[in-house]
């Protein structure tokens, strides 16, 4: 039986988020890793309340993810998966395989109602699958990712436009687990329920059969907390005090109201973001009496006004962004006559966003943990020991201790620069371990010792490059230690 075209972009699609998935090590921002991972190492007991981030005494953190993490690594445990770079490659792939599963069908509902032109509908769909940044952002185990998987389920249900009490109840479920993974989704939600109110115009058993079910599931959310922080909190509340009204999040950084705008433009899809926004308002203009166009508006208008901006902020609404562009797109174009420069264009584009793509499949999110992952694979063959200088090696994503990637078998030592090695390896008569050398080549020479690069992210070809100031690469490397022998 022959796939259509829809079905292989469908599976190419799957095969490269499986394989970022499997290349994406680490985390893209630290609260992917430190608000999740290290807060269900809490829970587990591999970690102190005082280790934790600053967010956990505020109580302003849902744990709802963090209490997911928990079970996941328990269940995984009994199978005999306890590795943590395992164990994160499987939270990877369940998350790819999550959004790509409401990709393929929120395309497929979409594709039929809005696009005649099956090209257009092939279009689309390569779109949402195969920009250079959705493989990367669709495998990550971070809030973001999940209050999208969550809404857009939600979404999806609605747009169906079955009045089954169970399936309304379904819907507010997963809005009200899209605010439990992250609470800016409740502001889309709220447009949605709007949406619902006066342009669908449900009727209000209807309505309360979804805020029901969203408000049981917060309540729910509510209860976890209780357990994780061990009293009562509303954390929604404890966030919106610290963040907003104290301004702790504008100690992180203020951006202009634009910053969003200028960095999409430069960045999204070059040379076309340049003319997307076009594309894209003219979508909205199309589809404002649409459910998307009601929760991506005020979504978006509230993080241009916050201070604090980071553009992962946004990315619950690519999916909607995407199809309202190209929706607009369609339109656009409808009866017009693309010219050569055009089509010059569009290909660049392509181009483009496929080096991109590749790029961003196959680089790990954070490159310390591939460090962390040899170390974790070949600690014996240093007796256990990681000696750094200055700051300690399971430190070196933050000021905060990474527990998470940390055996329990692992010894280590911080000296205040390298030459204080030779008097703590002497001191501490130590035999071998290894060392994590801020630089790319160590050049010092340590009396009575051996030292041997075995990992780098460099080739070793490099330094012999005449053009290239190895001084000024900023990288690390591992050496394994030993005493010479005599």
């Amino acid at each position: 039986m022959r796939l259509s075209l829809q079905a292989k972009i469908n599976y190419l699609a799957l095969s490269l988020f499986v394989l970022t998935a499997l290349f994406s090590v680490g985390h893209h921002q630290s609260d992917e890793h430190y608000q999740i991972l290290e807060f269900a190492q809490y829970k587990l007991g591999h970690i102190s309340a005082d280790e934790l981030p600053w967010e956990f005494n505020e109580k302003i953190r849902p744990s709802l993810q963090p209490w997911i993490t928990v079970v996941l690594v328990k269940l995984l445990n009994t199978i005999g998966i306890s590795d943590p770079f395992s164990l994160t490659t499987l939270f990877r792939l369940l998350s790819g395989l999550l959004m790509w599963l409401i990709i393929k069908n929120f395309n497929k509902l979409l594709g039929e109602t809005y696009f005649s032109d099956p090209k257009w509908v092939l279009f689309f769909s390569c779109c949402t699958f195969l920009l250079w940044y959705v493989p990367y952002i669709s495998v990550r185990f971070s809030s973001e990712n999940y209050a999208t998987i969550c809404f857009l389920l939600g979404l999806y249900f609605l747009i169906k436009n079955n009045h089954r009490f169970w399936l309304l109840a379904l819907i507010g479920v997963c809005f009200g687990f899209s605010i439990l993974f992250r609470y800016q989704l409740g502001v889309a939600i709220v447009g949605v329920f709007a949406w619902l109110l006066f342009i669908d115009k449900k009727r209000i058993q209807e309505i309360m059969a979804i805020a029901g079910a969203m408000v049981l599931v917060l309540a729910f959310g509510t209860y976890l907390d209780y357990l994780f922080y061990g009293e009562f909190v509303i954390a929604p509340l404890n966030y919106l005090n610290v963040n907003l009204i104290e301004g702790k999040a504008a100690e992180f950084g203020v951006k202009s109201f634009w910053y969003y705008m200028l960095v999409f433009l430069l960045v999204v899809a070059p040379p076309l973001s340049l003319i997307l926004p076009v594309f894209f308002f003219k979508g909205i203009k199309k589809l404002k009496h649409h459910v998307f166009i009601w929760g991506i508006i005020p979504f978006v208008l509230i993080h241009f006004l916050i201070g604090h901006k980071e553009f992962r902020f946004l990315y619950p609404m690519s999916y909607i962004f995407i199809f309202i562009t190209v929706y607009g797109c369609s339109l656009f174009l409808k009866g017009r006559n693309i010219k050569k420069y055009q089509r010059k264009l569009v290909k660049v584009a392509v181009v483009l966003n496929m080096i991109f793509l590749v790029l961003m499949i196959f680089r790990p999110a954070k490159g310390t943990v591939l460090f962390y992952k040899y170390l974790y694979e070949n600690r014996e063959a240093g007796n256990n020991m990681v000696l750094t200088t200055q700051k300690d090696f399971y430190r070196l994503m933050g000021d905060l201790k990474t527990t998470f990637y940390t055996p329990t078998d692992m010894q280590s030592y911080v000296v205040e620069s390298t030459d204080d090695l030779e008097q703590f390896l002497n001191t501490k008569n130590i035999s071998s371990c290894y060392y994590v050398h801020s630089g790319y080549a160590f050049t010092n020479s340590v009396s009575g010792y051996n030292f041997e690069k075995v990992y780098s992210v460099y080739p070793d070809f490099i330094g012999e490059l005449g053009f290239v100031d190895t001084k000024k690469i900023r990288t690390k490397c591992i050496y394994l230690v030993s005493r010479k022998k005599k």
